[in-house]
């Protein structure tokens, strides 16, 4: 049996039944999560605002974070230790599915494939829906997405506590140039223009 992890850009991108017949197709399972990763992974951001001394920085994108720890390595930063809402959904996938079935966990981009294959875990094969689609010739007709499903403005925090909504590499940049970070509590940054919608994994699908 072989199971695949739809991450919410693809569900967007086609009709549902569409993409279920393609699957079914392919002989592959879709597993659906039932737990809210969305709000635990929430309530973990305001926990870690809320012991934090410095600003927090947004863990969901991995290539904007590896952007500002290699350009600006030495500021007062507070990284917690908080994967994206993909890797927690992974996680439940690979929790819940037979230990011996292949578990494909799709991602809008490399950074989060990289980021998931890191794990190592068990009979998982972390990849952009472009490289599934390439791999199994899937042949759908895609929408085009002009927002994210997770857009900017992802965090609602207490009264008082200030939020900076990155939305691509030149705002992140500008962000810490200007030493705005000195000023705010979080800041949530997305290295694609506006959310993982545009990510290197399904733009040329």
């Amino acid at each position: 049996m072989t199971y695949v992890w739809i991450n919410p850009v693809v569900e967007k991108l086609y009709d549902p039944k569409a993409l279920t017949q393609v699957l079914d197709t392919l002989g592959m399972t879709r597993f659906i999560n039932q737990e809210n990763h969305v709000q635990d992974v929430k309530n973990h951001y305001q926990e870690a605002v809320n012991q934090a001394t410095s600003c927090v920085i947004d863990q969901r994108c991995p290539l904007a974070v590896q952007h500002v720890q290699s350009h600006y390595p030495n500021r007062s930063l507070t990284y917690p230790q908080i994967q994206p809402i993909l890797i927690h959904a992974a996680l439940e996938a690979r929790k819940n599915c037979p230990s011996t079935a292949l578990l494909y966990i799709t991602t809008p981009c490399q950074s989060l494939a990289e980021l998931g294959d890191s794990l190592a875990l068990d009979n998982t094969i972390f990849l952009t829906w472009r490289a599934f689609v390439q791999k199994f010739k899937v042949q759908l007709a895609a929408k085009k997405l002009t927002a994210s499903p997770i857009p900017p403005g992802f965090f609602e925090l207490k009264t008082g506590q200030k939020i900076a909504n990155l939305c691509n590499k030149n705002q992140i940049d500008f962000f810490f140039q200007q030493h705005q970070e000195e000023t705010t509590t979080l800041a949530e940054m997305l290295y694609c223009q506006d959310g993982c919608h545009n990510g290197d994994g399904v733009t040329d699908v």
